[in-house]
């Protein structure tokens, strides 16, 4: 059953299907399930997890973390929520103190004079800069970050077979949750993308990414 070994491992390995039906490789998730399952089968090898054992595995696990990481949390509450989908509603769901309070800032929304100041210090900056093709990625690459809302990832493994200029879109590829997503461009943005793609082009024939490094690469 996909390696789990507990009593858990029939309603684990559902899950897992559950996920991966829904377009989720969910392998990390998978990888800390097994490790739950382990627990508990070394344990109390529970048919539906209580919070003895639950919060048991979480804290043993936390204590071996050295950076804090936190993203073993999400798959066992989500397995915890799944159980009592199904009717096991005396699941136990892993709670909130095992989250990290992380600290967010406030949003600061830029004036058109700010963002227009931003664009043409950007300019000018990259212009000091004798490195090839650079005073032509940074402006295009954070001119197509500000006007798409994409990933600082997504816009640097960009590849060109993935742009579609003539027909106003670009096609983001395994990103967040390993998805596919269609991003389309202003006309204003589609014209100027076009004039930096014809000079980078001069800079690094027949480069693999949009957005290229230095040497032509990622």
């Amino acid at each position: 059953m996909n390696g789990y070994i507990s009593n858990l491992a029939p309603f684990m390995a559902e899950f897992i299907e559950f996920k991966n039906a829904l377009g989720f490789q969910y392998k990390t998730g998978a990888y800390y399930l097994r490790q739950l399952d382990l627990y508990n089968s070394e344990h109390k090898n529970l048919s539906v997890p209580d919070r003895e054992t639950v919060e048991g595995w979480a804290m043993l696990h936390a204590a071996k973390s050295v950076t804090g990481d936190r993203s073993w949390i999400s798959p066992v509450r989500e397995f915890g929520r799944y159980m009592q989908s199904i009717g096991h509603e005396e699941a136990y769901v892993l709670d909130d103190r095992f989250i990290i309070q992380r600290y967010h800032a406030e949003v600061y929304l830029m004036t058109e004079s700010e963002i227009q100041r931003f664009f043409d210090e950007c300019d000018r900056f990259v212009m000091n800069y004798k490195a090839l093709g650079r005073p032509y990625v940074f402006p295009a690459l954070y001119r197509f970050l500000y006007c798409c809302g994409a990933r600082c990832a997504e816009a640097r493994k960009l590849k060109c077979e993935n742009v579609y200029l003539n027909k106003g879109y670009v096609d983001i590829l395994q990103s967040k949750a390993h998805r596919d997503r269609r991003l389309y461009l202003s006309d204003e943005l589609t014209e100027y993308l076009m004039d930096y793609d014809k000079a980078i082009s001069n800079c690094f024939p027949g480069r693999e990414y949009f957005f290229p490094g230095g040497h032509g690469g990622i």
